[in-house]
Protein backbone atom coordinates (compact mmCIF):
# COMPACT_ATOMS: atom_id res chain seq x y z
CA UNK A 1 0.00 0.00 0.00
CA UNK A 2 2.73 2.64 0.59
CA UNK A 3 4.57 1.67 -2.31
CA UNK A 4 1.43 2.26 -4.43
CA UNK A 5 1.16 6.11 -2.26
CA UNK A 6 4.75 6.72 -2.85
CA UNK A 7 4.19 5.86 -6.82
CA UNK A 8 1.06 8.05 -7.15
CA UNK A 9 2.91 11.26 -5.17
CA UNK A 10 6.11 11.06 -7.40
CA UNK A 11 3.86 10.55 -10.56
CA UNK A 12 1.61 13.62 -9.81
CA UNK A 13 5.33 15.78 -8.66
CA UNK A 14 6.66 14.78 -11.94
CA UNK A 15 3.06 15.99 -13.73
CA UNK A 16 3.07 19.09 -11.75
CA UNK A 17 6.49 19.88 -12.60
CA UNK A 18 5.16 19.41 -16.23
CA UNK A 19 2.31 21.60 -16.03
CA UNK A 20 4.34 23.99 -14.37
CA UNK A 21 6.92 24.27 -17.60
CA UNK A 22 4.19 24.25 -19.74
CA UNK A 23 2.41 27.77 -18.65
CA UNK A 24 6.09 29.24 -18.44
CA UNK A 25 6.60 28.60 -22.11
CA UNK A 26 2.96 28.58 -23.58
CA UNK A 27 2.27 32.23 -21.75
CA UNK A 28 6.40 33.67 -21.12
CA UNK A 29 5.60 36.15 -23.73
CA UNK A 30 2.17 37.38 -21.47
CA UNK A 31 3.61 36.96 -18.16
CA UNK A 32 3.96 40.70 -17.16
CA UNK A 33 0.18 41.11 -18.34
CA UNK A 34 -1.05 38.36 -15.77
CA UNK A 35 -1.13 38.23 -12.23
CA UNK A 36 -0.31 34.28 -11.09
CA UNK A 37 -0.92 32.96 -8.04
CA UNK A 38 1.04 29.57 -6.92
CA UNK A 39 -0.57 27.47 -4.68
CA UNK A 40 1.49 24.33 -3.41
CA UNK A 41 -0.65 20.99 -3.08
CA UNK A 42 2.42 18.93 -2.54
CA UNK A 43 1.33 18.28 1.13
CA UNK A 44 -2.25 17.50 1.07
CA UNK A 45 -2.15 17.33 5.62
CA UNK A 46 -1.53 21.38 5.06
CA UNK A 47 -4.27 21.49 2.68
CA UNK A 48 -5.36 24.33 5.04
CA UNK A 49 -2.42 26.49 5.67
CA UNK A 50 -1.09 26.22 1.69
CA UNK A 51 -4.41 25.71 -0.13
CA UNK A 52 -7.80 27.33 1.60
CA UNK A 53 -6.72 29.82 3.53
CA UNK A 54 -4.46 31.75 0.62
CA UNK A 55 -7.00 31.05 -2.03
CA UNK A 56 -9.99 32.38 0.14
CA UNK A 57 -7.69 35.31 0.69
CA UNK A 58 -7.24 35.63 -3.25
CA UNK A 59 -11.01 35.59 -3.53
CA UNK A 60 -11.44 38.17 -0.69
CA UNK A 61 -9.27 40.80 -2.46
CA UNK A 62 -10.36 40.47 -6.01
CA UNK A 63 -14.11 40.33 -4.89
CA UNK A 64 -14.01 43.28 -2.87
CA UNK A 65 -11.62 45.14 -5.43
CA UNK A 66 -8.39 45.01 -4.45
CA UNK A 67 -7.03 42.64 -6.58
CA UNK A 68 -6.86 44.85 -9.82
CA UNK A 69 -7.69 43.38 -13.20
CA UNK A 70 -7.41 45.37 -16.33
CA UNK A 71 -9.45 43.27 -19.03
CA UNK A 72 -7.64 45.57 -21.61
CA UNK A 73 -4.30 44.45 -20.78
CA UNK A 74 -5.19 40.86 -20.01
CA UNK A 75 -6.31 40.72 -23.54
CA UNK A 76 -3.97 38.34 -25.59
CA UNK A 77 -2.91 40.42 -29.01
CA UNK A 78 -5.00 39.10 -32.02
CA UNK A 79 -2.51 36.92 -34.32
CA UNK A 80 -2.66 38.03 -37.84
CA UNK A 81 -2.45 35.18 -40.15
CA UNK A 82 0.19 34.29 -43.13
CA UNK A 83 -0.33 32.91 -46.21
CA UNK A 84 3.07 30.87 -47.97
CA UNK A 85 2.53 31.46 -51.85
CA UNK A 86 5.18 29.03 -52.06
CA UNK A 87 3.41 26.14 -50.30
CA UNK A 88 0.00 27.78 -50.21
CA UNK A 89 0.60 27.31 -46.25
CA UNK A 90 -1.86 29.64 -43.70
CA UNK A 91 0.20 30.34 -40.62
CA UNK A 92 -0.49 31.87 -37.74
CA UNK A 93 1.50 34.32 -36.40
CA UNK A 94 5.20 35.45 -37.17
CA UNK A 95 6.58 32.70 -35.26
CA UNK A 96 4.82 29.85 -36.77
CA UNK A 97 5.71 31.64 -40.38
CA UNK A 98 9.49 32.54 -39.95
CA UNK A 99 9.69 28.77 -38.51
CA UNK A 100 7.87 27.69 -41.84
CA UNK A 101 10.20 29.95 -44.03
CA UNK A 102 13.04 28.23 -42.44
CA UNK A 103 11.98 24.65 -42.82
CA UNK A 104 13.31 21.57 -44.85
CA UNK A 105 9.41 21.43 -46.59
CA UNK A 106 9.72 25.41 -47.97
CA UNK A 107 13.30 25.33 -49.11
CA UNK A 108 12.56 22.00 -50.66
CA UNK A 109 9.34 23.29 -52.57
CA UNK A 110 10.72 26.65 -53.68
CA UNK A 111 13.58 25.11 -55.09
CA UNK A 112 11.26 22.66 -57.32
CA UNK A 113 9.66 25.83 -58.26
CA UNK A 114 12.38 27.58 -59.61
CA UNK A 115 13.42 24.15 -61.58
CA UNK A 116 10.02 23.76 -62.74
CA UNK A 117 9.37 26.28 -65.64
CA UNK A 118 12.94 25.02 -67.20
CA UNK A 119 11.28 21.92 -66.78
CA UNK A 120 8.41 22.04 -68.84
CA UNK A 121 9.78 24.23 -71.39
CA UNK A 122 11.82 21.38 -71.69
CA UNK A 123 9.32 19.08 -72.50
CA UNK A 124 7.22 21.64 -74.64
CA UNK A 125 10.33 22.34 -76.69
CA UNK A 126 10.74 18.08 -76.57
CA UNK A 127 7.00 18.20 -77.89
CA UNK A 128 7.41 20.37 -80.54
CA UNK A 129 9.99 18.79 -81.46
CA UNK A 130 8.59 15.62 -81.87
CA UNK A 131 5.44 17.07 -83.86
CA UNK A 132 7.75 18.74 -86.57
CA UNK A 133 9.72 15.39 -87.38
CA UNK A 134 6.56 13.15 -87.87
CA UNK A 135 5.36 15.87 -90.45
Amino acid sequence: KQWYQRRVRATTRRYSRKQLRWIKHRLAQDMENYHFNRLDTTFPEEWASDISEPAFAITDKFLSGELETNRETNRRPVKVSQICEVCEVTCIGDVSFTAHMTSKKHKKRKAYLKQKPLYEKCISDKNALDRNTTL
